[in-house]
Order: C-alpha cells, then sequence, then structure tokens
C-alpha cells in the first residue's frame, strides 16, 4: 500500500467517522427534544472528522502527480467541501426545514452529510479492504 492509499484509507474512515458522529447528533437531539450538551459533541467530532475525509477526494484526483499537487489537492478539499455543504445541501433543503417536527429542523443537510460520509468513506474502505494482495514471489 502507497502513502497515497494509505491516507485514502484514512480519509475514508475519517467520513465513516464523521457520518455516524452526524447521526449520532441527529438521534441526540430527536431522543431529548432540546439543543445542547451531547449533540454539540457528536458534532464537533462528525464536523472534524469530515473535514478530514475531504482532504481524501483532492488526493484521489491527483493520485500519479508530484507529492506537491496532492498536498495541494488536500489543503483545497476541505474548504471546498464547507461551500459544497453551505451552498449547496443546505440551500437545497431549507424549503423542506419548517415541515419537520422539533429537533429535525435545520438537521436535514445534516443527515445528507452524515450519508454521504457512512457511503462514500465505507464503499472507500471495503474497496481498500477487499483489493487483492499479491504473495510475495517465491523466487
Amino acid at each position: 500500500m502507497t502513502g497515497t492509499e494509505r491516507w485514502l484509507a484514512i480519509t475514508a474512515g475519517a467520513g465513516v467517522l464523521g457520518g455516524v458522529a452526524w447521526t449520532a447528533k441527529v438521534v441526540t437531539l430527536w431522543a431529548t427534544g432540546t439543543e445542547g450538551g451531547l449533540d454539540q459533541l457528536f458534532f464537533g467530532v462528525g464536523f472534524a472528522a469530515l473535514l478530514l475525509a475531504a482532504t481524501g477526494p483532492g488526493v484521489w484526483l491527483l493520485r500519479g502527480r508530484p507529492v506537491a499537487w496532492r498536498v495541494l489537492g488536500g489543503v483545497l478539499g476541505p474548504p471546498l467541501g464547507v461551500l459544497i455543504f453551505l451552498v449547496g445541501v443546505q440551500g437545497a433543503v431549507e424549503p423542506v426545514n419548517p415541515a419537520l417536527p422539533f429537533g429535525l429542523a435545520g438537521e436535514v443537510g445534516i443527515v445528507l452529510a452524515a450519508l454521504a460520509g457512512v457511503v462514500l468513506g465505507g464503499g472507500r474502505l471495503v474497496r481498500v479492504v477487499g483489493d487483492p494482495v499479491s504473495a510475495p514471489s517465491a523466487t
């Protein structure tokens, strides 16, 4: 496993962790009916993990390029991820939010980001783990 493949596996794991943490945030918010406390902890853990996960696509897109380009792709990934989340996801689901019960209003974007983190990160992890490993030659 190369350094790039290893980093992509780490970011995939971070995506799953972030998705699970944000799912726990929404479940906690729904179960307690109040904001503050444990849901804020889950939000912080999920946000940090998803920021780390956002470095993966930039590194992957620039694989095979010099290290400086891959680093640049990794550095630009988190700000672009936040921008996509704020403008795309939150903007697209804003009209739906008022129809949701208390505790879930404003959380549709969080749920979609959590789902993306788990599905994309998990898919990448399965691919990494499932890759065949060649045995050393006997010669």
